[in-house]
């Protein structure tokens, strides 16, 4: 062999090496950011469970601004006002313990605004698919319970996913439209459920796992990526006959 050959084979050689090195530290670091972001949502997740043990704040008829409504979530809270039967809705394709089944919701009027209470869990009957009919307290009412953001829990693919008082999303900022009613922007979750529903209890979850996972993963083709490198260019070419 040539010094020519051995030449061009080394420079051929360096290249995979030098994707492999890449490879692995491109992977490395995005492991070591995923375990950055686990820490500061470890942070965050104790700062969510302690603020559900804090004294319950009182919602009333005054505007919230989006950063007071973050600070909020998952707060204690009390509320009173009075129904408005009107703007009952259904959240459909719910479940409890494995029961598919609607959420109720109701808006409590506090003056100019309305906060949407979370009434509880219904569970589907065998008149579905057509709507419940939940009956709404009247007079005053005192709710308590937590506060918690409007969870979209399905994408929609078309426009279709309102039929009456069925809905297959909350957005908060499409019911003010179609009630025309100024709405507070997170949910009362209340606590106890209202009459014959099952209340309905959401904990904070900050995504911890979600970056464990992520950091995993990365970790793990950085490995294989050593692995596959030192396999094909030291022990499979010492397991070749001379």
């Amino acid at each position: 062999m040539t010094a020519d050959v051995r030449s061009v084979q080394r420079r051929v050689g360096l290249i995979p090496t030098l994707a492999a090195l890449l490879v692995v530290v491109v992977t490395l670091l995005l492991g070591r950011w995923q375990v950055h972001r686990a820490q500061e949502k470890t942070l965050l997740q104790a700062a969510l469970e302690q603020r559900r043990l804090a004294p319950a704040v009182t919602l009333a008829d005054q505007p919230m601004l989006a950063s007071a409504a973050d600070t909020l979530r998952f707060r204690a809270a009390q509320a009173s006002g009075t129904y408005l039967p009107s703007g009952q809705i259904y959240i459909d394709n719910r479940d409890h313990d494995g029961v598919p089944g609607y959420h109720v919701l109701t808006p409590l009027q506090l003056g100019h605004r309305v906060v949407l209470v979370n009434r509880g869990f219904l569970a589907r009957s065998s008149t579905y698919p057509r709507a419940p009919e939940v009956p709404v307290p009247d007079g005053p009412q005192a709710v308590t319970g937590h506060l918690a953001p409007a969870q979209t829990r399905y994408m929609e693919l078309s426009s279709n996913v309102v039929s009456g008082p069925v809905w297959q999303n909350l957005q908060l900022t499409r019911y003010a439209e179609v009630h025309h009613l100024e709405v507070l922007p997170l949910v009362l979750l209340a606590e106890p459920a209202s009459p014959g529903l099952l209340a309905v209890v959401e904990t904070p979850d900050a995504g911890i796992d979600m970056h464990r996972g992520y950091a995993f993963q990365w970790f793990s083709l950085a490995a294989t990526t050593v692995a596959l490198y030192l396999y094909f260019n030291f022990f499979r070419k010492a397991g070749r006959p001379s």
